[in-house]
């Protein structure tokens, strides 16, 4: 990044790492090839995800031509995703449940307790297809398809996921309701929000007996699939931390706000660090937040946790704050806003972007 805020940033400004840019109304979005769905426009906040998981056969819309964004996902259409992720396999074993035999999905089932995705899930003896899935349910079959942990000890397969999610005993909880949630579904939610997989609500909360939109499961599926390195999608010669299709590198949360996307750490941030440090800190710039709107752009940073962790945000000198947060900054008139994540005992940059508005577009540059 070219702009210098103050002495104090200029060093932090010279190692120029991240950019980001976004739009007035809405963020633009890679064009998605959603014109197969009646009621699915290009620029909706999940149309990226929806065009990567289409275009490789991963989910479909209904008969009538639609993909109804917006209901409720089952517990078959997401066991039928998962499926189809999978390659589609044969399972010969018994499904566990006694309203499965016979039917549609009885081989999307089979599959799914042969890989043991049911694992920590308290269904009973029935599956219950039409039943609408929970955020909470979301999060334990992705995590049991996509991550390890000792206690159950089950690797995912490591051809489909070669960057599979290694259980962080070091995580942190951050959702206000957290503490209200049973202990092996808050284990998970914490997990897949360190990796940047599930966001939260406005209030701070996660909600996880709250239902799951079709939306909201391809675009958690799809940034887990980016992230494990799923073959399907084409692979970058480049290291990518959340990596999204949305051409702007920021991905929407769904309550609004977005995060950084498609983090590129340029060499010598990597310099001295191991990936599991260089994972650590790009964990915790992923939940720095942004609102847009027209032409104004807000970053909002939480609290690092520590006084030897700072935040800088800022345009220039007069409008820039530090610290370790929680605060938030407006770009005000500027056509650019920046961000850092700062060491302050020996002013190492670990994270660095600038949202830059052009041509009407909030991006991320790189």
């Amino acid at each position: 990044m070219k702009k210098r805020w103050s002495a104090a940033m200029a060093a932090v400004l010279a190692a120029g790492v991240l950019t980001t840019v976004g739009s007035a109304t809405h963020v633009a979005t890679a064009h998605a090839e959603t014109g197969k769905y009646k009621d699915v426009t290009d620029d909706a906040w999940f149309a990226p995800a929806l065009k990567s998981f289409s275009s490789v056969g991963l989910i479909n819309g209904y008969p009538d031509g639609t993909f109804q964004p917006d209901n409720t996902v089952t517990r078959a259409e997401f066991l039928t995703i998962l499926y189809n992720i999978v390659d589609r396999p044969t399972a010969d074993v018994d499904s566990g449940f006694t309203d499965v035999a016979g039917t549609w999905y009885e081989k999307q089932v089979k599959v799914a307790r042969e890989k043991r995705l049911f694992d920590n899930l308290d269904w009973g003896t029935t599956f219950d297809a039409d039943k609408p899935l929970t955020r909470g349910e979301t999060v334990e079959l992705i995590w049991n398809l996509c991550g390890f942990d000792g206690y159950r000890g089950v690797y995912p397969d490591k051809k489909m996921f070669p960057h599979f999610f290694d259980f962080n005993s070091d995580y942190h909880f951050t959702f206000k309701d957290i503490r209200q949630t049973p202990q092996q579904v808050r284990e998970l939610i914490g997990q897949l929000e360190g990796f940047g997989v599930v966001h939260g609500f406005p209030d701070g909360t996660f909600k996880y007996t709250q239902t799951v939109t079709r939306a909201e499961a391809t675009l958690m599926l799809q940034t887990t699939l980016m992230k494990v390195g799923y073959p399907k999608f084409v692979p970058d010669d480049k290291v990518y931390y959340n990596k999204t299709s949305n051409a702007n590198n920021l991905v929407p949360n769904g309550d609004g706000t977005y995060s950084f996307g498609n983090i590129y750490v340029d060499e010598n941030l990597r310099q001295g660090y191991t990936e599991a440090e260089v994972q650590q800190h790009v964990q915790a710039f992923l939940r720095a937040r942004v609102t847009l709107q027209g032409d104004q752009a807000t970053i909002q940073v939480p609290d690092t946790g520590t006084d030897s962790l700072y935040w800088y945000v800022g345009t220039d000198d007069t409008n820039q704050k530090k610290g370790q947060g929680p605060f938030s900054v407006n770009s005000l008139n500027s056509d650019h806003i920046g961000i850092a994540y700062v060491n302050h005992n020996n002013a190492k940059v670990y994270m660095i972007a600038t949202l830059r508005y052009k041509n009407g577009v909030w991006s991320v540059e790189y």
